[in-house]
C-alpha cells in the first residue's frame, strides 16, 4: 500500500508525452492532449501534468509556455519513448503516475476510473486504446490493443504503456 501523501504533494501526477509528435503527430494533437490532461488535473485539483519531452520541438516548448505554464516540461531529448516516459515518472511528485500519450484524447471519466483502481489498492492499472478514423481506426485498435480486450475489471497480462497508471512507489 503507498505511504500517507504529504498534504503538499499532489495525488496524481499525469505524464503527457511528445515523442508521437516527434515522429509527426501534429502539434495540435498534443495540444488537445494537453488541454484533457490540464482541465482533468484543474477538476480533480490534487495533481500536476508533467510533459515527457523528447521531441525538443521549440515549439512545443513555446506552447507549454504560452499555453500550458503550469504543465512541468521534462528535457527528455534523444530518449526513446519508454525511457522518456519512465524519466518524467521518476520526477513526478504525485502517490499515482498515469501516462496518456500526446496523440490521445481521453474518453469522460478516464482519471477517476484510473484513480478508483490505485485508490483501491491495485499496484497498476491499463485501459484500452481507440484509434479515431471509422473502420480503420477500429481495426487499428484491434491490432494493437487487442490484448486489452474485452474491456472489462481483470487481470492484464500486459499492458500499453499509453493508458496505463501506476503507484509511483511501485514504479
Amino acid at each position: 500500500m503507498p505511504h500517507p501523501r504529504d498534504e503538499n504533494e499532489p495525488e496524481v501526477s499525469v505524464v503527457v508525452e511528445s515523442y508521437t509528435h516527434g515522429e509527426g503527430s501534429g502539434l495540435e494533437r498534443v495540444t488537445k492532449a494537453l488541454r484533457a490532461a490540464t482541465a482533468m488535473i484543474d477538476e480533480h485539483g490534487a495533481g500536476e501534468v508533467l510533459v515527457a519531452d523528447s521531441s525538443a520541438d521549440p515549439a512545443l516548448a513555446q506552447l507549454l509556455e504560452r499555453e500550458f505554464p503550469n504543465a512541468r516540461r521534462v528535457d527528455a531529448a534523444g530518449l526513446g519513448y519508454d525511457e522518456a516516459k519512465l524519466l518524467a515518472a521518476g520526477q513526478a511528485r504525485g502517490t499515482y503516475v498515469l501516462y496518456l500519450d500526446g496523440d490521445c484524447i481521453p474518453s469522460d471519466g478516464w482519471l477517476e476510473h484510473h484513480l478508483a483502481a490505485l485508490q483501491a489498492g491495485r499496484a497498476a492499472t491499463g485501459g484500452f486504446t481507440r484509434y479515431d478514423g471509422g473502420f480503420l481506426g477500429a481495426i487499428g485498435s484491434v491490432l494493437d490493443f487487442g490484448f486489452l480486450l474485452p474491456v472489462e475489471s481483470r487481470v492484464l497480462d500486459c499492458y500499453a504503456f499509453n493508458n496505463s497508471g501506476f503507484r509511483r512507489d511501485v514504479m
